[in-house]
């Protein structure tokens, strides 16, 4: 899957701004209000490489949609309490309700990686297969839900990477990390191609977004959310 992924795909900035004011900005929010008065529940999920400018492209959509019944979390604020008792009870607590939408800028999956990776993490593990069964049950109880995973080269995380190092509003967060991705690149590589083959399913596919250009990926996941809602 991240084989086929054309990282070489560019945008300029002039070009997806005049997009955004244009229809594609039009099409979101269009999406958004018929999926609100359709009573339909939303959940988005942003996962991806370290320094793969996530935060950047869910920003970006953000502006184009009304902040009324729109939630962000994050599973990195899931407290040490809540990950003592089953593993997907924070997400069931989190739910959006009927014309309500939930963004993940870290999900299920990403709370997956940290309890195998962190050793310290006293917290039973899930499989794949719980988490299909737990995606089914959403889908299948009428919850439209996106999945999106931005990928990068790994020569473009070294450059982020760097970037974060230098920049004093961003030096944190190299400085805070429970693994590093940038010296494991080839191992995370394996581990994430393994997760999206175990978890792309009819009901629930991955979207895999190529994320070397932050502008070309922020089109892309903006077309694929005002096509799919």
């Amino acid at each position: 899957m991240l084989k086929k992924v054309d990282l070489s795909a560019k945008l300029k900035k002039s070009e997806l701004k005049e997009m955004l004011d244009g229809q594609l900005g039009y099409d979101l929010g269009r999406a958004q209000r018929a999926a609100r008065d359709a009573g339909m529940p939303i959940i988005i999920v942003f996962e991806g490489w370290r320094y793969s400018r996530r935060s950047e492209i869910v920003g970006k959509m953000l502006q184009h949609m009304d902040a009324r019944g729109l939630y962000v979390f994050t599973s990195t604020r899931v407290t040490a309490e809540e990950k003592k008792g089953p593993f997907f009870a924070t997400f069931w607590k989190r739910l959006p309700a009927p014309g309500h939408m939930v963004i993940y800028r870290h999900s299920w999956y990403f709370l997956k990686n940290q309890i195998e990776v962190d050793k310290e993490t006293k917290a039973v593990n899930t499989t794949f297969e719980q988490i299909n069964a737990f995606e089914k049950q959403l889908t299948d109880g009428h919850y439209c839900l996106l999945k999106f995973f931005v990928h990068v080269s790994e020569k473009q995380q070294e450059k982020i990477w760097k970037s974060a190092v230098k920049d004093s509003a961003k030096a944190w967060k190299p400085a805070t990390e429970i693994y590093s991705e940038k010296d494991a690149y080839d191992k995370f590589y394996d581990r994430y191609l393994e997760m999206l083959k175990a978890t792309d399913t009819e009901n629930a596919p991955w979207h895999v977004i190529a994320g070397d250009d932050v502008d070309a990926a922020e089109f892309e996941v903006q077309h694929d959310c005002g096509r799919n809602q």
